[in-house]
């Protein structure tokens, strides 16, 4: 699946650069708009990803700008949900690997017949045939690094990476600028 640019809200961009000056104007229209920012926490939540809420919303809260609302809570409460998993799986982690080596990413894989083990997603982690003994990488470290990819990508969206918070002041900054900065290119 091919990726795009990212959406870049109505409020941030200039008429000048679009071809159907129209466009901006259709896109504040057809966006929805909500004003609310109470940021209540899910009640189903695991208490680690409540944690997580708590934390995350109490620093959107200092910020000078208003950045989530009440249309966010999806996203946030999935950044929440993952940030609890991947916590749980490296402590497991962790605490698995100390039988073997501290923190060890290869395990041994000792087999007398010849089998293949897999992921609940159904993909392979380990072969072996009868007798041998391969080192395989850590299936919970297969399953964390997912876990991670994912956090890293809701808190870009959120904000909540130096990277997403720059690409938010970029934005901010080219809102700010008069027709004049524009033209001078300052």
């Amino acid at each position: 699946m091919s990726r795009g640019r990212n959406a870049i809200p109505a409020e941030l961009k200039n008429n000048d650069t679009y071809k159907d000056p129209g466009a901006i104007e259709r896109q504040k229209a057809n966006t929805p708009k909500c004003n609310s920012a109470i940021l209540r926490c899910p009640k189903n939540l695991a208490e680690g990803a409540k944690k997580e809420w708590r934390r995350v919303v109490k620093l959107y809260r200092e910020l000078d700008m208003q950045i989530l609302n009440d249309l966010d809570i999806a996203v946030l409460t999935a950044y929440c949900v993952e940030v609890d998993i991947t916590q749980r799986l490296y402590d497991e982690w962790a605490k698995g690997s100390e039988k073997v080596a501290p923190y060890s990413l290869m395990t041994p894989d000792i087999s007398t017949g010849s089998k293949t083990e897999a992921t609940p997603s159904g993909q392979p982690i380990k072969r072996s045939s009868s007798s041998t003994i391969k080192h395989v990488v850590n299936p919970l470290l297969r399953e964390y690094n997912r876990h991670v990819q994912t956090v890293r990508i809701l808190a870009e969206q959120l904000a909540l990476t130096p990277a997403g918070r720059a690409a938010y002041a970029v934005r901010q900054e080219k809102a700010n600028k008069s027709a004049a900065e524009e033209f001078m290119g300052d």
